[in-house]
């Protein structure tokens, strides 16, 4: 079975996506000040016993990056930023700094204690293992 559960298409995986879309915040976004909130693009993949969510967060650093598992729900979120050169003013940009978010419901076959994070070149790498079923013999009186 994946390990990996999105709400809109299998109910029988293992961890569900909580929120749908990005939402806009009005207001005029700019570089220094981020007004947006942003859905960072995701692959999962799973292998044996280990999952593997991938995350594009670019321009996040690893101290404005933010997981918590609140429940069985787990949080992703990230600020990103730019600093515009000191002297220049912005001619022309696309680039947009933003509050990335995403969440995920864990079920009870993934290792909360296990659960592994790293960030390098704007992309955030969680590793989740299920946890190994015990099996216990039982006597018979």
């Amino acid at each position: 079975m994946l390990g990996l559960r999105k709400q809109e298409k299998d109910k029988e995986r293992e961890v569900q996506v909580v929120d749908k879309g990005a939402e806009n915040t009005p207001g005029e976004p700019t570089r220094e000040e981020p007004q947006v909130s942003l859905l960072p693009d995701v692959d999962i993949y799973e292998k044996d016993d280990v999952i593997y969510l991938l995350a594009d967060m670019p321009g996040v650093k690893k101290e404005d990056l933010e997981i918590t598992l609140e429940k069985n729900v787990l949080h992703i979120e990230g600020r990103s930023s730019y600093t515009r050169p000191e002297g220049f003013g912005c001619a022309y940009s696309e680039f947009r700094a933003g509050r990335y978010r995403r969440s995920f419901a864990l079920n009870d076959e993934i290792d909360r204690d296990k659960i592994d994070a790293q960030l390098k070149d704007g992309v955030l790498q969680l590793t989740l293992r299920r946890l190994v079923p015990s099996k216990t013999k039982i006597e018979v009186r």
